[in-house]
């Protein structure tokens, strides 16, 4: 074990929350080598030549996605031992990722959607089974015609396997029951086989199904939308562009100084009045449209009263709620974190952050691939896992993309913060490693509790781009 601490700390420094994550996954893949120690073996060799070791990233990454690595796995033993139930949970899990990507969520909640969504399709393709063969055992003993006999099973089955799928989702990832989502999932899977038996050729049956297919009701209106996921998303922006109304909003309410309107979409999703701020996941996923970058106003010449009325100032632009609005909204579990902004002002220009920042800019891939490695390893000088997606590692990613661009070192810069340090960003050295990663010579930070200097260490500040 002391070998270990000793090889955390010389890969993380001093930082104490990457020394304790680093030595939970190097057990971790320790302990998993030995079920196979000859591949482990030849691992460890492998990184102590490339720098690199393949079994101890693997690991780490199913640490940290245990949930997406479980389903892959047993996707992959389903497709041998019953190939339809495999291809189920294949297909489950890709439409539940890409369902997540596209609602714009991060990598990490992606793969847990999909791993999830894997799962789901076990109980999906177990209650169509299970119905098709009922069903059909009883529809064999009627009267009815040999054709009915065969997809009049497989329709019903697709439903209730469809309504199961989207249960069994909803209540894994949200603990919660959806019908509207689960009578959406539950009309594509009876069209899929009613599809089906449309080309196999039955007029008197498209005669009977008609009505299930989802269309456009008399008033022009959107009647039954089939996407299987944030279904009303797709009747209201087909409304909307239609000019049909097809609905208003369902509500309205206040907190604090806060006033909000619900979106009449799936789930609880919220704008701010006035702003084009919108609330969705319990995140603010998107803010007012101000420049990132714009001359700097001088926030070093400033009392610390002033400058941190400047930030709120800032805060009020980008539309985000008030200090002590955003407690009273995470308390009523509208946003599940209060929200904290930056303001850094160096080389000429003022570069505003905010925490959860990745809707803004296209998710965190660029950053993740810059200053963060797989499995949360990262470059000595490069900051914690945690910073990088605060309002400060909004700031700096920013600053840092202009200085490399712009092939600037040295200098000094002022960040005011309208929030104190959390202990990522100060104990943790989260805000110094991005000043090192940066090339400054000192950094001034303002907060609530005060001014303070931060100046880079020596032998981890960059000399150079």
């Amino acid at each position: 074990m002391e070998k270990i601490r000793k090889e955390a700390i010389q890969h993380c420094g001093s930082d104490a929350d990457c020394i304790r994550d680093y030595m939970e996954k190097r057990v971790g893949a320790d302990i998993a080598g030995l079920l196979f120690p000859h591949l482990s073996s030849q691992s460890g060799k492998f990184g102590k030549f490339f720098g690199i070791d393949p079994w101890f990233e693997f690991s780490s990454f199913v640490m940290d996605h245990p949930t997406f690595s479980l389903a892959v796995v047993s996707t992959i033993i389903a497709l041998f031992v019953s190939p339809p139930l495999g291809g189920t949970m294949l297909v489950s899990g890709a439409i539940s990722g890409g369902v997540s990507w596209l609602q714009g969520n991060d990598p990490d909640t992606i793969l847990r959607d999909a791993g999830i969504g894997g799962f789901a399709g076990v109980f999906g393709y177990g209650v169509f089974a299970g119905v098709t063969r009922y069903v059909g055992a009883r529809l064999a003993q009627s009267t009815l015609s040999p054709f009915l006999q065969k997809w009049l099973p497989k329709i019903i089955g697709g439903g209730s396997g469809g309504v199961a799928d989207q249960s069994a989702f909803d209540g894994l990832r949200d603990r919660k029951f959806d019908w509207r989502s689960a009578t959406i999932a539950g009309m594509i899977g009876i069209l899929i086989p009613y599809a089906g038996a449309v080309l196999d050729g039955s007029p008197a049956l498209g005669k009977q199904l008609q009505q299930m297919i989802p269309g456009v009701s008399g008033d022009g209106t959107l009647a039954m939308p089939w996407v299987k996921k944030n279904g009303q998303e797709a009747a209201e922006g087909y409304n909307k562009a239609s000019g049909k109304s097809g609905g208003t909003l369902s509500e309205s309410l206040k907190i604090g100084n806060a006033e909000l309107e619900k979106l009449p979409v799936r789930g609880n999703q919220y704008r701010i009045k006035g702003t084009e701020v919108v609330i969705k996941g319990r995140r603010i996923v998107k803010v007012n449209d101000i420049s990132k970058y714009r001359k700097e106003s001088g926030l070093s010449t400033l009392s610390d009263e002033e400058a941190l009325k400047q930030v709120a100032k800032i805060r009020n632009e980008l539309g985000i709620p008030a200090l002590g609005d955003d407690l009273k909204l995470k308390s009523e579990k509208i946003l599940n974190s209060e929200q904290t902004v930056a303001v850094l002002e160096s080389d000429g220009y003022q570069i505003w952050g905010r925490n959860g920042w990745g809707t803004d800019q296209g998710g965190y891939k660029a950053v993740r691939e810059e200053w963060l490695k797989s499995g949360g390893k990262r470059n000595p000088s490069a900051t914690n896992a945690q910073t990088v997606y605060h309002a400060e590692g909004d700031a700096f990613w920013n600053l840092y993309k202009f200085r490399k661009q712009n092939n600037i070192l040295g200098g000094k810069a002022t960040m005011v913060v309208d929030r104190d340090f959390c202990r990522s960003c100060g104990d943790g050295r989260g805000v110094q490693q991005m000043v090192e990663e940066v090339g400054l010579d000192e950094l001034i930070v303002i907060t609530p509790s005060g001014r303070q200097s931060i100046k880079p260490r020596p032998e981890l500040k960059r000399t150079s781009w």
